[in-house]
């Protein structure tokens, strides 16, 4: 199943903020809204950028779409307090390994990355875990990082996503980017992305992953962590 007008409009949007395209946001972002994307869509594909973008792109994007009148009312997040269980949905199964890998190179950054990459970021409401995956995956496969989006395209799997949304999600990627020269389905990263898309659809196919996780939803130990926060008060 193709990706819908709405899924592809969010990755569009992902990939030019990433890109550092910032007049463009403004009418991608209208794109996205007439395409059906909720409020809380919207402010999730943007804040998601934290994760993969950075914070100091994360900002310079929220900030643009905000002055642009495109992104409308505030919406509540996962702010403080004890992580979400996103880590353990995404590597259902090899969360030990990841987590083992991740310590051998930096125990600090593996906490980071469980914690608030995890915990806040990815555990985050307003868009699916399948969205999620397939912003990941896009993203992943244009920054030339296949082995780590090869896990990514699993759970994406996992999460509802078919070899065609996973494949449409590649491709608006190198489409958008301005490091790669049409037609990009001749650059030598694109073809190694979609060789890791193979292997994962072999093995989704192989283990009978296919949506056996789509119905999955982030938990939190502390509900009332997800919330509009208050500005602390000057000490």
């Amino acid at each position: 199943m193709p990706l819908s007008a709405k899924d592809e409009g969010l990755i569009r949007l992902f990939m030019t903020a990433s890109f550092h395209q910032w007049d463009q946001l403004p009418a991608l972002g209208k794109v996205c809204l007439e395409a059906g994307s909720s409020a809380a869509e919207l402010r999730g594909c943007i804040r998601h950028m934290s994760v993969l973008a950075g914070y100091a792109p994360c900002l310079a994007a929220t900030a643009t779409l905000k002055k642009a009148g495109v992104l409308g009312e505030d919406v509540p997040g996962k702010a403080g307090g004890p992580p979400g269980n996103a880590f353990s949905l995404v590597y259902n199964g090899v969360v030990s390994k990841v987590l083992n890998r991740l310590y051998t190179i930096d125990g600090v950054l593996a906490e980071w990355i469980r914690v608030h990459a995890y915990g806040d970021v990815y555990s985050n409401p307003g868009l699916s875990l399948r969205q999620k995956q397939l912003i990941t995956s896009a993203f992943l496969s244009e920054a030339n990082m296949h082995d780590e989006m090869f896990g990514h395209l699993l759970a994406a799997m996992r999460f509802g996503a078919d070899e065609a949304a996973c494949r449409a999600a590649i491709e608006i990627a190198f489409r958008a980017s301005p490091a790669v020269q049409p037609p990009h389905e001749e650059h030598p990263v694109y073809r190694s992305a979609l060789g890791v898309l193979s292997k994962a659809v072999d093995k989704v196919q192989r283990d009978g992953l296919q949506g056996s996780m789509a119905d999955a939803e982030v938990l939190f130990p502390d509900k009332t962590c997800v919330r509009l926060p208050q500005l602390p008060e000057s000490q």
